[in-house]
């Protein structure tokens, strides 16, 4: 797998931001140059991780005092926030994911305040088990968050809900960091120069549409040479435009090496096929998503399979850790 450039601190991903904060503020031992001690803590962080860390450092030590504070500031905002950074873009099926486990009282309490798209889904949630939607302003719910179960959120031990006027902001920021401590940050759309951060940022449609157009260009490209109704069979799955790609990939003029590459890509996807989860254009785009992402952190792979339905995020999940762990391996 070849490894992307390395982000500066508006690519950095997730798992880092902490990190690098830590040894911005820490203060070196007596008499060591701040920058040269930085960067040799993080020297000690190994392969895609340490590259990431290391740019971040120097991008940081280049930037005048003035925009190094405000940097410095936007790292804590990033690294304390209540809710993962541009939540809005993750697709409704995460969020449902993340919110439906949680009481009626829970939603509206959590949901208030928060982008229009975590609120939809907290609502839809809500009516679904026939219960109203009801936000009252300036009321917030008293709710306890146990120390022994972090990542679910109760109301209170009597199990009733009690509103009070003046209710701490802190205490609805603790559950909110319960419920969406899965999801990771997604990128700003203004700031998506990285691939990962491009694909996470396009519409949902577009990236879906992207994979299964993929898909068709690499199984075309594997059956280049096979015979009439090989291909004309596995157009024909493919369906539709997605066809037509099958069949104009087929006739291009490649080399072994790119046919190779091609095969292996759709005998990686062929038990996704065979288990009746996707058709083929839409497995074998997902195998070479997964393997386009194999030099990136898992956050960065992430935030991508947040952008997708859920059912489609997971199974590029597992393919990206499968390519990881083959690849530690070796």
């Amino acid at each position: 797998m070849t490894s992307p450039p390395a982000p500066g601190i508006p690519g950095l991903p997730d798992e880092l931001g902490g990190l690098i904060l830590a040894l911005a503020l820490a203060s070196p031992p007596a008499g060591d140059d701040a920058a040269t001690w930085r960067l040799a803590a993080a020297a000690r962080v190994a392969g895609r991780a340490g590259d990431a860390c290391r740019a971040a450092l120097a991008e940081l030590e280049a930037q005048p005092r003035a925009e190094r504070a405000r940097t410095i500031s936007r790292l804590v905002q990033g690294v304390t926030a209540p809710v993962p950074e541009g939540i809005a873009q993750v697709h409704p099926s995460w969020l449902r994911a993340a919110l439906e486990g949680e009481a009626t009282e829970i939603l509206v309490a959590v949901s208030e305040g928060l982008p229009e798209a975590v609120r939809e889904v907290a609502r839809e949630i809500v009516e679904g088990r026939g219960e109203a939607w009801t936000v009252h302003e300036h009321e917030h719910v008293h709710v306890d968050v146990p120390v022994h179960d972090p990542g679910h959120v109760h109301v209170n031990a009597h199990a009733h809900v009690h509103v009070h006027e003046h209710e701490p902001a802190g205490a609805l920021d603790e559950l909110r960091r319960a419920i969406f401590c899965g999801l990771v940050a997604m990128p700003d759309l203004a700031e998506a120069r990285f691939d990962w951060r491009r694909l996470a940022a396009l519409p949902v449609a577009d990236l879906v549409a992207m994979l299964a157009r993929d898909g068709a260009d690499t199984l075309g490209i594997a059956l280049a040479g096979a015979p009439p109704p090989v291909l004309a069979r596995a157009a024909a799955q493919a369906g539709g435009a997605l066809a037509e790609a099958v069949f104009a990939a087929a006739g291009r003029n490649v080399s072994p090496e790119q046919r190779g590459r091609a095969l292996s890509l759709v005998a990686a996807a062929a038990s996704l096929t065979a288990e009746g989860r996707l058709g083929p254009t839409e497995a074998v785009g997902l195998v070479a998503l997964a393997r386009r992402l194999g030099g990136e952190l898992p956050s960065a792979v992430r935030a991508v399979a947040q952008r997708l339905p859920r059912a489609l995020g997971q199974i590029l999940l597992a393919q990206h850790q499968l390519l990881v762990a083959m690849a530690d391996s070796k």
